[in-house]
């Protein structure tokens, strides 16, 4: 048989097995893989947009980042740089470090104002990866889990005057202009000593491209 031939014969053999084999197995797997993703260590699954904010977290600092530095006021941009400054802490290093109470300061970074810097405020961590913001009219409260080489926080911001749902009560697909007072928030933990560190969130629902909650004590 010539060797065109059986190459052909051969390709249109396998071709049917291969393409029912993925056809079969892509769906289940994706699915698999996207659950494993989305897992966290206590069993809470992460909702896929928040892992996409998450995942962007990079981007979001950027892009937040040049606006603030292209029209950020010089005496704001004096407050925000120097909370970016510093290499954070190993993961388990800043969940050990972080229990106890915190002055906690919100920065809004980009969006319709390039930089908002709001008073401190009380936030408190506990020794079980609890994490709440306890005082102004916005707050927070959730958890920390170590994923993937990082510290993260999961939780439910909310205003000062309804009981957070939590996280894991959430629907799964969140508008955020219909219910402002109550929505998914995740950061990346950054200590960088253990007095001193921020919180990252990139992406939020409302105003900004990113949120640093400064943390002090």
């Amino acid at each position: 048989m010539p060797r065109l031939t059986a190459l052909a014969l051969m390709a249109a053999l396998a071709a049917p097995a291969h393409a029912q084999s993925s056809g079969d197995a892509n769906p289940e797997a994706a699915a698999a893989e996207d659950q494993a993703q989305r897992q966290l260590p206590d069993g809470t699954t992460l909702r896929a947009d928040d892992l996409r904010r998450l995942n962007g977290t990079d981007r979001a600092y950027g892009a937040a980042l040049r606006q603030a530095m292209a029209d950020a006021a010089p005496g704001d941009l004096d407050q925000l740089l120097p909370a970016l400054r510093g290499a954070p802490m190993p993961p388990a290093e800043a969940r050990a470090a972080m229990p106890g109470d915190w002055s906690c300061q919100m920065m809004k970074v980009g969006g319709g104002l390039a930089l908002t810097i709001y008073q401190p405020f009380a936030c408190r961590a506990d020794d079980q990866g609890g994490f709440h913001k306890l005082t102004g009219s916005q707050r927070t409260k959730g958890k920390l889990f170590e994923r993937e080489g990082r510290l993260i926080y999961v939780g439910t911001g909310y205003t000062w005057d309804r009981e957070p749902l939590p996280y894991a009560d959430l629907p799964e697909v969140v508008d955020g202009s219909s219910d402002a007072q109550m929505l998914p928030e995740v950061g990346v933990v950054e200590l960088t000593g253990a007095d001193r560190g921020r919180i990252l969130f990139p992406d939020p629902y409302l105003e900004s491209v990113m949120n640093v909650l400064v943390l002090r004590r």
